[in-house]
């Protein structure tokens, strides 16, 4: 077995197929995973590793790098039967999360974009980058930053133990912010990692108060969960770790209400604002239902009625009128 190594080197895509492991899943929990070795692909220490998810998505998801190779055992880390059975005899490589591509960077290095950048068709196994990837690699990963992360994409963030306790003990000390400078830093990994792992500690104290379930809809698999907060991250660091301002949402509610299709009164009744959902009949369908349900309550840190009338204020623009 090798040792961890952090050298540059050769830049691959490894096709990624959701029904033999899912990678996006496995990247919400931990910050490494085992692939699969070939005796062909001469895969190596320290190179880098963009993960190209397969049919429907088609577009890179993950960046890695190589941090071991050789490893003896690493078919637990395969869902489907049939692939695990056909990997018992290779050896593995860890993979190290470098950064989760956001929506913008997967739709900018999808398919159709990395066709036309010299790419002969979706990729399958294993493949170098060719100087036309990386350069059209270069043009999407050194832009600028986009505009404020959500929740939802913070969650799919790497993490560090050591920052995940850090921002728990601040919480338990009742201090709840984070600083513009701590998510400032030239690394663009290092910001992710940071805004990641405040995310974690956060969405650990709100999503275990909810005991895992949405506030609203009761779903409870945790794939579907986000801790959303009610007065955006990006609006006030001093309370970006209070878990008053989160509500355990699934993801179908925390995208209306990050984008106004659902308001939440002050007294926790959500009210659907027409308005926005329009004549999406399909939408409606799934919304109304929960049109003047109040959220349930947690166990200890009920929504602050102060941070919900900000976000009401914030959103009274955006006025809710009768439903037909």
């Amino acid at each position: 077995m090798t040792s961890n190594v952090s050298s540059p080197g050769e830049v691959w895509l490894f096709a990624s197929n959701a029904a033999n492991f899912d990678a996006e899943e496995a990247f919400t929990t931990q910050d490494e995973i085992w692939w699969s070795e070939t005796t062909n692909a001469h895969v190596q220490l320290g190179d880098t590793v963009f993960l190209y998810a397969t049919k429907p998505t088609q577009a890179l998801t993950h960046q890695c790098i190589v941090t071991e190779t050789g490893l003896p055992d690493g078919k637990s880390s395969w869902t489907n039967k049939a692939a695990r059975k056909a990997r018992v005899h290779k050896t593995w490589m860890a993979l190290q999360l470098v950064r989760v591509l956001d929506s913008n960077e997967r739709r900018l290095l999808g398919l159709s974009a990395m066709e036309n950048a010299g790419l002969p068709g979706p990729v399958r196994g294993r493949r170098r980058a060719s100087q036309g990837i990386l350069d059209l690699l270069g043009q999407v990963l050194l832009a600028p930053t986009t505009p404020p992360v959500e929740d939802s994409a913070a969650e799919r963030y790497p993490t560090e133990k050591l920052l995940v306790r850090k921002f728990a003990d601040r919480m338990d000390q009742g201090d709840y912010s984070v600083s513009d400078l701590e998510t400032s830093s030239p690394d663009r990994y290092a910001n992710q990692k940071t805004r990641g792992s405040a995310q974690r500690a956060f969405a650990n104290r709100v999503k275990s108060d909810y005991g895992y379930a949405c506030a609203l809809t009761g779903i409870n698999t945790p794939h579907f969960l986000v801790a959303s907060h009610i007065v955006p991250w990006s609006e006030d660091h001093t309370i970006r770790l209070d878990p008053t301002n989160g509500i355990c949402l699934s993801t179908l509610v925390d995208r209306a209400f990050e984008d106004g299709y659902l308001r939440i009164a002050p007294d926790g009744v959500v009210h659907v604002n027409h308005s926005k959902v329009g004549a999406d009949q399909a939408l409606a369908q799934e919304l109304m239902p929960y049109d003047g349900v109040k959220l349930r309550k947690p166990t200890k840190f009920p929504p602050n009625p102060k941070w919900l009338q900000r976000r009401w204020n914030a959103g009274a623009k955006s006025s809710i009128h009768p439903g037909p």
